[in-house]
């Protein structure tokens, strides 16, 4: 019984910490929206999408200490699934911005 306290503690935990964090925030909002999403990170210097899956031996165009993920957003029509590289730093307030832009209904999608 004890064990079973300590394992709902420990997830409880981290389900705090990771609601609480933007980042896991915007994805669950790009993963709900992912095309009007997906439309204002192909216009930012912060973002690298790749619609066809990455390129052989992308790591030494797009370097790990310039660039996070890869990261996956799933579209439903057609369905598939884009893969983004985000720029250090950079990318954070981007996503920021985005979220702002389409939660604040001024991106007309």
């Amino acid at each position: 019984m004890t064990w079973l306290i300590l394992i709902l503690v420990f997830v409880a935990v981290n389900l705090f910490l990771i609601l609480r964090n933007p980042m896991a925030r915007f994805w669950r909002f790009a993963g709900g929206r992912p095309e009007a999403v997906l439309e204002r990170m192909r216009a930012s210097e912060a973002w690298v999408v790749f619609e066809d899956g990455l390129p052989e031996g992308f790591r030494s165009s797009w370097p790990k200490e310039q660039w996070v993920g890869p990261f996956r957003v799933d579209l439903k029509e057609p369905r598939r699934q884009v893969l983004i590289l985000g720029r250090n730093p950079g990318y954070k307030e981007s996503a920021a911005f985005i979220m702002s832009e389409l939660e604040g209904g001024s991106a007309g999608d």
